[in-house]
Formats: structure tokens, sequence, C-alpha cells
């Protein structure tokens, strides 16, 4: 009788010590995301878009800041068929395997993009352009969608941007969060492990 409940003592302190380790482990892995969270830099200050013309050529440049990346393979222009040609990618990148897309080219610093005109006789015209990227931490932005606009002989310096205002595409901080909330999540389920590779011509 005594032994019997020596062992069920000693089973409840078994217990109550393992569920006390497991909310300890969900508790501080919840503040290492709510910090990585809070350190999640807006989109449009991870990724500085801009746009020049270049003879003929429109030349769309991002600025990344340390810690971030875009995916070469997420990169979509959408604009007048027969007015520019294919997308020019004036930056190697780097290959990766991801958590999230798998082996994928990965931009770091800066991505350089060029379309060359094709129609001669256009002055101006609009391109829409759609990136993504994450931060090293493992956080990911949703797709973010600009215009950038060729305007040749235009009084304009240098160029114009503007954000999309169709709801489905104009996507604030409060959303991006969410959806590195949600990519978080999946991705502290399994390990990251990134493999990087310089990228081969």
């Amino acid at each position: 009788m005594n032994s019997s409940i020596h062992m069920r003592l000693v089973l409840s302190i078994i217990l109550i010590t393992l569920n006390s380790v497991t909310h300890a482990s969900i508790f501080a892995n919840s503040n290492a995301f709510a910090v990585e969270q809070a350190e999640l830099l807006p989109v449009d200050e991870a990724y500085v878009m801009s746009s020049s013309i270049d003879g003929d050529n429109l030349l769309i440049q991002w600025k990344i800041t340390d810690g971030y990346y875009l995916y070469k393979e997420r990169f979509k222009f959408s604009y007048d068929e027969g007015v520019f040609g294919n997308p020019i990618f004036e930056d190697k990148g780097v290959a990766k395997t991801d958590p999230i897309f798998g082996d994928v080219t990965v931009f770091y610093n800066q991505a350089s993009i060029r379309l060359p005109l094709l129609d001669k006789g256009v002055t101006e015209s609009l391109v829409r352009v759609t990136y993504q990227g994450c931060a090293e931490a493992g956080l990911c932005y949703p797709p973010q969608t600009k215009d950038a606009f060729f305007l040749k002989n235009s009084a304009l310096d240098d160029h114009r941007i503007s954000s999309l205002t169709d709801g489905s595409d104009s996507i604030g901080f409060v959303a991006s969060l969410l959806f590195a909330f949600l990519g978080g999540l999946i991705l502290n389920l399994m390990p990251l492990h990134f493999i990087t590779i310089p990228a081969t011509a």
C-alpha cells in the first residue's frame, strides 16, 4: 500500500515538472517570435524601390536592407503587349534553399532589372511590378505591387512610383505583420537550416 502511494506521488511530480517545462518552452518561443515580429521593418523600408529612364530602357531598382532579401522567382511585370521586351536581371543573385519556396535565387543588398523598350514610338507607359521578400530571421512579407512609369522626353528628372489603390493589392503594415505571423508559425514547425551557394553563370 505504501509502495503504491509512493509511486503515485513520484508520477505526479514528474507530470507536474513536464507540464511546467512545456509551458516555459512555449512562452519562451512566443517571446522570441514577438521580438522578431517587433523588429520586422515596414516593407517599404526593407525594400526601397525606385525607377529611372536609361536611354530606351526602364530601369527598376531596389535597395535592400541588411538582413533582408528578395526572391528572383517572385518578380512579375505587367505592361501593354509589345511595349517592352523580357526583363533583364542585372544582378546574378545567390542560390538558396528556402523552407517555403524550395530552391530559389535571392538578391541581397540590391536588385536591378532592366526593361528594354521595343516600341520606339512610345513616350509614356505604365509598368506594374510585383515582388516579394523575406527577412533572414525567417519572417516573410506578402507580395507587394507598385507602379513604375516610363516617361521618355518627360520634364520629370527621374521617376514616379505610386502604390496601387486597389484594396486587393494595397496591403498595409498591419496586414504584413499578420502575414509574417502566419509565416512564422509555419517556420517554427520546421528547422531553419538554409543552404547558401554562390550563383553560377
